[in-house]
């Protein structure tokens, strides 16, 4: 299975913040572009629907509850097949839709971070890949714990500037420390973020002393947990570190 669940503990690592496709929007050729999906098109995809390699739901009215936009699609590179191995393919995506994905939002790597929008990447079905389809769509959720919240605007970019409301503000849950909107039921909150300034991606050990150091003055509690980016979006500039403060909601 080509997703996978983001590892969240006390500490936690959000590797891009990324999970099909419609048979809708396409020419009828067979070809790169078979079925090829359109930016913008919406989805009320359920959070199990999200974390599947492909999706046959056909894209509803935007002006409908949606929990994913589309927003945009990419060609597998020259050379590389849908045999690739599982981080590749995860790879890739995330480098070439984390673009459209920062655009979609807007503001700073860490005001995004305060946030629990997340990306999503879908490859074309079984059915569409042997027609030659190599395209991936990059679509754009919002994180409630296990389940999709339906996106508050479509707007782009759709942030303002922080603080965020509690619909798109990012939260943990209790136990399982799985990213929220603080509108739902959750047990951290994000307060504050800082920034490592090196260029090598840290150690875990290396995060932590940071976030020791650094997450005390951000947050309002004794106890603190904190979430740091993969070395994908690492790469990609994003050294940004969420530090979150407990809450009893």
């Amino acid at each position: 299975m080509l997703k996978r669940q983001r590892l969240l503990a006390v500490v936690i690592m959000l590797l891009a913040p990324l999970a099909g496709v419609v048979a809708t929007a396409g020419p009828a050729q067979a070809g790169p572009a078979f079925q090829e999906p359109r930016v913008g098109e919406c989805r009320a995809l359920t959070f199990d629907e999200f974390m599947r390699n492909s999706n046959n739901e056909a894209p509803i009215d935007c002006s409908q509850p949606h929990s994913s936009r589309v927003i945009d699609t990419i060609r597998l590179p020259k050379g590389v097949g849908w045999g690739a191995s599982t981080q590749q393919l995860t790879n890739i995506a995330t480098r070439m839709c984390n673009p459209a994905w920062n655009e979609a939002l807007g503001s700073s790597f860490r005001s995004r971070a305060m946030t629990a929008y997340s990306a999503g990447w879908f490859m074309p079905t079984k059915a569409q890949r042997e027609r030659g389809a190599r395209w991936i769509r990059c679509d754009l959720v919002l994180r409630a714990g296990s389940a999709l919240a339906n996106l508050p605007t479509d707007n782009v970019p759709a942030l303002g500037a922080p603080p965020h409301p509690n619909n798109v503000a990012a939260c943990l849950k209790a136990r399982t420390l799985v990213k929220t909107v603080c509108s739902r039921r959750h047990a951290w909150r994000a307060t504050g973020t800082f920034v490592i300034h090196q260029k090598a991606y840290p150690s875990s050990g290396q995060f932590r002393r940071a976030a020791v150091r650094r997450c005390p003055s951000l947050v309002n509690t004794g106890a603190f947990a904190w979430q740091f980016r993969g070395k994908v979006l690492w790469r990609l500039g994003d050294h940004t570190v969420g530090c979150y403060s407990h809450t009893h909601r």
